[in-house]
């Protein structure tokens, strides 16, 4: 089973009706980052999806001086090494752009600054580490982003039912999660966990494989 990767602005005016689903997620700090999410902040979205594109190229780290060596050296296998839409991501520029100037000494001014001022707002945000390297507060982020675009894919085609958070028993504790098998029900997703466990495997979809109940 695979989402599309559609990715549809939540109305305001639902928001109650999300958070409602969301449950216990109210009091942690993923809800900061659904809050900022679903309201447009330009900066967190930025972040997320900066952050999510990292780890789909398996780059847990981010290096300045490298990125920016390995622009200006050669576009091509910048590209390569670290793909079209990251580099846009931290750059802030089209590919197209990106390929044109890149050989040109104030374009190439412009460039780096944007780079280390990106990571720096990483570094301050405590989206990395000293090491440069994602921490669990970027992993949150980049969860909660997909966790929405997917809840806005599967709200747009009316499907309901899907269990959006870990459940409590009668007894208080928490019900362990499942990997999904034959004979479980589609409504009985835990559509969070299930794209974390995506989202920490590098797919860009969520699979078959993926899905925890």
């Amino acid at each position: 089973m695979i989402f599309p990767d559609v990715q549809t602005k939540l109305d305001l005016d639902k928001i109650e009706k999300i958070e409602e689903l969301t449950g216990d997620l109210a009091k942690s700090e993923e809800q900061k980052f659904m809050s900022s999410l679903m309201e447009g902040d330009k900066e967190d979205i930025d972040d997320s999806k900066l952050i999510q594109e990292s780890i789909n190229q398996g780059l847990n780290s981010f290096t300045p001086d490298a990125i920016f060596e390995n622009l200006i050296k050669d576009y091509k296998t910048a590209k390569n090494i670290f793909g079209p839409t990251f580099l846009k991501y931290i750059t802030d520029d089209e590919e197209a752009t990106l390929e044109r100037n890149i050989k040109i000494p104030e374009y190439q001014r412009k460039v780096k600054k944007i780079i280390e001022e990106k990571i720096d707002r990483l570094k301050e945000k405590k989206l990395i580490d000293k090491e440069l390297r994602l921490t669990e507060k970027a992993f949150s982020l980049a969860s909660i982003k997909l966790y929405l675009d997917e809840l806005n894919v599967m709200r747009s085609k009316g499907i309901v039912g899907y269990r959006i958070n870990r459940k409590e028993s009668h007894y208080g504790s928490q019900k362990d999660y499942k990997d999904f098998k034959k004979g479980d029900r589609y409504k009985d997703i835990a559509l969070k966990r299930t794209i974390k466990k995506s989202l920490r495997r590098g797919h860009k979809t969520i699979s078959k494989d993926d899905l925890s109940v």
